[in-house]
């Protein structure tokens, strides 16, 4: 999928805050078990459940649906086909989850630049952020460290969070990543979500269609917006990621 961008990418693609050591990416939803067959399509991982994703894929491109889906892992794809239709060998993923739901929002927002882990802040500033994160999501076997001799100064006054060891954020001065990553050294879309949700409590549908208008002020095409239900918080939240593509999903109550 392409995306008619309007803040150029200065890289080819982004290194992302967190690489989040569980099974994530790219599904594939084959309503005939055919990879470019009878409306398939690939979806990311946005809920951590493939076969959600899927069905919320499908059904926003107006591809048939898939009967009696099951999904397998082929590498590093996930595939969502037919049960009758899975390959010989092959063994279909026994969990609705291939990733937790709490650690794929923690992947998403370590991955946000509306007010995630993209935001510049400093060393001490985002420790606290990471931790605040992990508590909300109710992430108690993570931590947060601070890199060794992560010292912010002129050249590096932000700070990045990255996971080389599962289940440990580690904390380490960096540049600020708007500037290296978008020539004019921000990110409209970004500004927009936070400005759009900073101030008002939304449900999940009205920021739903608040972030597609946003979106298609900038990009003519890009990821569906996935909406996720959370009927414990009272205002919608959304993440904002881009890394080839443009991916928001929005949390929120499905009643204001």
């Amino acid at each position: 999928m392409t995306s008619a961008v309007v803040g150029t990418l200065a890289l080819g693609g982004v290194a992302y805050a967190a690489i989040v050591q569980e099974p994530t990416g790219v599904v594939s939803c084959r309503p005939d078990g055919g990879s470019e067959t009878n409306g398939a399509l690939s979806t990311p991982l946005a809920t951590g459940d493939p076969i959600a994703d899927c069905a919320n894929a499908l059904e926003d491109a107006g591809n048939p649906d898939i009967k009696n889906p099951v999904a397998y892992q082929d590498g590093s794809l996930i595939v969502v086909v037919p049960s009758n239709l899975v390959p010989d060998g092959v063994t279909p993923i026994d969990s609705r989850y291939v990733v937790r739901p709490e650690v794929r929002e923690l992947e998403s927002s370590l991955q946000d630049w509306v007010d995630g882990g993209y935001v510049c802040r400093d060393v001490d500033e985002q420790r606290a952020w990471a931790e605040g994160e992990l508590k909300r999501l109710g992430l108690d076997d993570w931590s947060v460290v601070r890199a060794p001799d992560s010292v912010n100064d002129s050249s590096k006054p932000c700070a990045l969070i990255t996971d080389e060891t599962k289940g440990v954020l580690q904390i380490r001065a960096a540049e600020d990543q708007h500037s290296i990553v978008f020539e004019d050294g921000e990110w409209p879309l970004s500004d927009d979500l936070h400005a759009a949700f900073k101030g008002d409590c939304l449900s999940l549908d009205e920021a739903g269609k608040l972030a597609d208008e946003l979106i298609s002020k900038y990009y003519e095409e890009t990821w569906p917006t996935t909406l996720v239900p959370d009927e414990t918080s009272s205002c919608a939240r959304v993440d904002a990621t881009i890394g080839g593509d443009v991916q928001v999903i929005v949390y929120g109550p499905t009643k204001s």
